[in-house]
């Protein structure tokens, strides 16, 4: 594949067609290709009947993973055409294309547990569990601020406060590097069964600055009153192809500020946006062990189907 735009039209279509619940842009697949690209090995493969993607694949080494050797595979097929060989045929190719240059050890990769189809189609190869992953909805129509005003402010009583990135980077001129500095201290303490490996400054801010869906004034941050130090973050993206909703990217607190009520808070206040700004609903998602996930469903997140991350071990 050449990244061209015809090619990305198509691949939208495919994934919109699977996957209707789930839509996505061509800006979208655009900035995750140059994600993958811009660090390490990656390769495409895509399958036409005429003008019409019907089979598409990738596999990229897992750079933001600390476990040398770990790549991550993804295919996916055209609801209409499966059982007849191409992803297996994807498959093999990309895995061929990657035994000339890469040693690869351990394969992740992953379907929806309302996919049975596409999750036997990994466990015939061998892959096992690893990894459950919670996937919700906020639906904002039905949801009442004024009920959680008492947790909106909470942060005030312990010596925080929140606010909005774009109101910080009025006030701090070193701002990308103490949002990086955050964002890497919280990733550290995100339940995973492999650890995640720090991007270095200028890889994070490359992928920062040019997601589709980052805005400043969708991010909020919670700062200890005393010293001005980030403590929280959270943040909304438009990355969900469906103008009405946002995704959720990442919600953290430091260690010792926890239990505080300072998750909570900024969650409300990025709801509290999101409904001022018209959207109908937020999206996230979290590890079946991570605590967010409990917190998330009290705010009223209701459940929808699961991702399950699965890992097979390669043979030497």
């Amino acid at each position: 594949m050449d990244g061209s735009a015809a090619e990305l039209e198509a691949l939208v279509r495919l994934e919109n067609r699977n996957f209707p619940d789930e839509p996505t842009t061509v800006e979208v697949l655009r900035y995750r290709a140059r994600k993958r690209q811009s660090f390490h090995f990656a390769r495409e493969e895509a399958v036409w009947s005429g003008d019409c993607m019907i089979g598409y694949g990738s596999l990229h080494r897992a750079w933001w993973l600390a476990q040398p050797g770990r790549y991550r595979i993804y295919v996916s097929v055209d609801r209409d055409w499966r059982r007849q060989g191409i992803g297996t045929r994807i498959w093999q190719r990309l895995l061929s294309l990657a035994s000339i240059t890469e040693r690869i050890r351990w394969l992740e990769s992953g379907a929806r547990e309302d996919r049975p189809d596409a999750l036997d189609f990994l466990m015939a190869r061998e892959f096992e569990p690893e990894a459950r992953v919670e996937k919700s909805e906020l639906a904002l129509g039905g949801f009442n601020p004024g009920h959680w005003q008492h947790k909106r402010t909470a942060p005030s009583k312990v010596g925080a406060a929140i606010c909005s990135l774009r109101e910080a980077m009025e006030r701090y001129s070193d701002w990308q590097q103490r949002l990086w500095r955050l964002e890497h201290r919280l990733y550290q303490d995100v339940p995973s069964a492999v650890s995640f490996r720090p991007l270095e400054f200028r890889h994070w801010l490359a992928q920062r600055m040019d997601s589709p869906g980052f805005s400043p004034n969708a991010c909020w941050l919670a700062l200890n009153q005393a010293t001005g130090d980030w403590i929280g973050f959270t943040n909304l993206l438009e990355e969900t192809g469906d103008l009405r909703g946002l995704d959720t990217g990442f919600t953290g607190v430091e260690r010792d500020w926890r239990r505080k009520g300072l998750a909570t808070a900024l969650k409300l206040h990025a709801i509290e946006w999101a409904l001022n700004e018209g959207y109908k609903y937020i999206r996230t998602d979290n590890g079946s062990d991570n605590p967010m996930y409990r917190l998330n469903l009290n705010l009223g997140f209701t459940p929808r189907p699961a991702w399950i991350g699965m890992v097979c071990e390669c043979p030497g």
